[in-house]
């Protein structure tokens, strides 16, 4: 499997994937409602907004499990536990 930084990347893109669905599932089902009233947002704010800005948190989860994997690596740690 192809390594970057010594990380493999499937095991990055998976983990990126795992969070930015959580992320989806959070933020955009559960508790949408809530977060919207607690930023001071209202549906008419996002009305003719791309969606593309998306693909930008999916590259912040991105970087995010290759710095949590480089960092994993980097102390030795194996296991979760």
């Amino acid at each position: 499997m192809p390594r970057v930084m010594g990380v493999n990347i499937l095991g990055v893109l998976l983990a990126a994937l795992a969070m930015w669905m959580i992320g989806f599932v959070w933020y955009g089902v559960a508790f949408s409602d809530a977060w919207m009233a607690s930023r001071g947002y209202v549906d008419a704010d996002f009305e003719g907004s791309h969606p593309a800005w998306m693909a930008g948190g999916f590259v912040l989860e991105l970087v995010a499990a290759l710095g949590i994997g480089w960092l994993m690596k980097r102390l030795g740690v194996s296991t979760l536990g």
